[in-house]
């Protein structure tokens, strides 16, 4: 006997979702300005708005993995 269960997994409350975004005209998600700051795209596809949230890059060198944080 095989018994077929649906499970929903839309929340019933909208909530944010946070990701990497890929701008037009671009390759990746993230660029360099003039000033040579990292910039990273983020955008929402989630349902609701998002709050203020933290960015966090990680560089693999060869001396060791540095971080960088940084509030949205």
């Amino acid at each position: 006997m095989t018994v077929m269960v649906s499970v929903s997994c839309t929340p019933s409350v909208p909530l944010p979702d946070l990701v990497p975004a890929n701008p037009p005209g671009m390759a990746g998600y993230c660029n360099m300005n003039d000033l040579n700051n990292l910039i990273v795209y983020v955008k929402n596809q989630g349902e609701a708005d998002a709050p203020s949230s933290m960015v966090r890059v990680q560089f693999f060198l060869t001396a060791g993995v540095q971080e960088f944080s940084v509030q949205l």
